[in-house]
């Protein structure tokens, strides 16, 4: 066989080599994903969300790169590192991560990860030092191309389906407290934030109002004996004092016990369809934390450090004028 002709067999056969590899890679890299996905996604819109978060990442690393085994690889880093950082959140708080931790992320936050994630460092070090040659190997192997005109209307496909999807079908308020569905939601929870962060803004508020209040200058109010004290008792749930024995209660007390289907109860709980912290939150500042529309999840934390208004700052600034 004459040397050209040999040299050019073997060239073909390695290139054959490289390109069966890579398909194999890519191939490998979706089924891990489309795992993941059967395994943490249990809803029909959930699926479909993280389907197109999934590609919305591939379309987004080809742009850049133009190398769908380095995007894929890529994707799914991001994804599992969400999942993890999700399982952690929902570990400590009972709630999963969505777009609005990124808006509040501080050094106070990443110090408190590091702190109860002993060798956190040290992981994350050994982490980066496999993955980056196993990417430099990945890129040297990759046998595929690309183009940015291409990648570009696919990631903007998905993106828009995305934020579609995501109106269309807006995540239940309470699935966040339950740990499954990690990609989805942060997903879906990023195109609404991202939407009324450009349309609007955090706070839900209108742009004029009719009436305002008149302004009574050079006036005071001027008690006429001591100010009492103020206690308030947020009764979300309550016990039938008379159980115990010798304790006085006004009449009719026990009908507040008596349930629907006409039993008298020893214990009652009151829901209002939200947290406590809603409760606490609208009576200490004297804000609604519907007034935050889709971020109200998340009002507390938002709103920490902003607020300088609510009875319980005016009462305090009261107290300092007295002492």
């Amino acid at each position: 066989m004459p040397p050209a002709v040999a040299y050019l067999k073997n060239r073909l056969a390695t290139a054959d080599l490289r390109q069966a590899m890579g398909v194999a890679l890519l191939v490998a890299l979706h089924l891990v994903a489309f795992g993941i996905l059967l395994w943490s996604e249990h809803e029909p819109a959930a699926r479909a969300a993280f389907v197109l978060t999934w590609g919305a990442l591939n379309f987004f690393w080809l742009v850049l790169l133009r190398r769908p085994l380095t995007a894929a690889s890529l994707s799914l880093m991001l994804i599992v590192i969400l999942i993890v950082l999700s399982q952690f959140k929902h570990s400590v708080l009972m709630m999963t991560a969505t777009f609005v931790d990124l808006m509040i992320i501080d050094a106070a936050t990443f110090s408190f990860f590091i702190r109860v994630n002993p060798g956190l460092v040290a992981k994350l070090a050994l982490a980066v030092a496999l993955t980056i040659p196993l990417w430099i190997i990945l890129w040297r192997i990759e046998p595929f191309r690309v183009r940015r005109t291409r990648a570009l209307p696919g990631g903007l496909l998905c993106l828009l389906a995305l934020v579609g999807l995501s109106f269309a079908v807006p995540t239940d308020r309470e699935d966040e407290f339950y740990p499954h569905q990690y990609v989805s939601k942060f997903a879906r929870s990023a195109a609404v934030a991202a939407v009324d962060l450009t349309t609007g803004s955090v706070l839900e508020t209108d742009g004029a109002i009719a009436d305002r209040l008149s302004p009574v200058a050079g006036t005071a109010c001027q008690p006429s004996r001591k100010h009492p004290h103020i206690v308030m008792v947020f009764d979300e749930s309550s016990f039938d004092a008379t159980m115990m024995p010798g304790v006085k209660v006004p009449p009719n007390y026990r009908e507040r016990f008596r349930s629907s289907d006409g039993k008298t109860r020893a214990f009652v709980v009151e829901g209002a369809g939200g947290p406590s912290w809603y409760t606490e939150y609208n009576v200490l500042t004297g804000l609604s934390a519907r007034s935050y529309g889709r971020f109200a999840e998340s009002v507390t934390r938002l709103a920490a450090g902003h607020v300088r208004r609510g009875p319980a700052l005016r009462l305090a600034q009261l107290r300092l004028r007295h002492l």
